[in-house]
């Protein structure tokens, strides 16, 4: 566990300037905060554990412009190690099953998903081989998307691994099929997945 800024010895007490408390300068006889391992060792040990997630090897040079900021590196790639998603774009025309058009992100390491017509506008979208055990939700789940005159879809996820389900309305509000032409889906990992790396 880390230890808490106000529990660290000879450090400020907490104000709202300072939410946490703060660090202290000696002022003539009262003490400032030390540089000891109980103030800093915290913040090392969160590099070094960003770095090691990051898959980053440290060049053993100061971090700085001229030797690249390594540990900005890391802190973007353990970022995008968190923020993983898959985009793409599906369409659906007739009483068809709907296809998938396009695929853009793909930082989950999904294989291509295969979409499924369960009945009059509604969809199932479903991946079958996964590279992390992960359960997905759609970047805006199960909100309403307007598609021009009071057409709208919606999506989300239902609680089965691995799948997604899409509705498709006409302007009256009544499900529909042929609606979906091009329509773009963002999921991303509903739970953190660095620990897979």
């Amino acid at each position: 566990m880390a230890i808490k800024l106000s529990n660290k010895p000879n450090t400020i007490a907490i104000s709202t300037e300072y939410p946490y408390g703060d660090i202290r300068n000696i002022v003539g006889s009262t003490p400032g905060t030390p540089v000891s391992r109980e103030v800093y060792a915290d913040f090392h040990q969160f590099f070094e554990r960003m770095m090691a997630v990051a898959g980053i090897a440290h060049n053993g040079d100061p971090d700085n412009n001229t030797n690249s900021f390594q540990l900005f590196e890391a802190l973007l790639k353990t970022m995008n190690n968190f923020n993983r998603e898959y985009t793409f774009t599906v369409s659906q025309t007739f009483t068809y099953a709907p296809v998938i058009e396009s695929e853009f992100t793909n930082s989950l390491g999904v294989v291509t998903p295969i979409p499924t017509r369960i009945a009059v506008g509604k969809y199932y979208i479903t991946w079958f081989a996964l590279i992390y055990d992960v359960s997905f939700h759609t970047l805006r789940n199960g909100s309403s998307y307007n598609m021009g005159e009071g057409v709208r879809v919606e999506s989300g996820f239902d609680g089965v691994k691995s799948r997604i389900w899409v509705y498709t309305y006409d302007s009256a509000g009544v499900l529909a099929d042929g609606i979906l032409d091009n329509y773009c889906i963002t999921l991303q990992s509903a739970i953190n997945t660095y620990q897979t790396l």
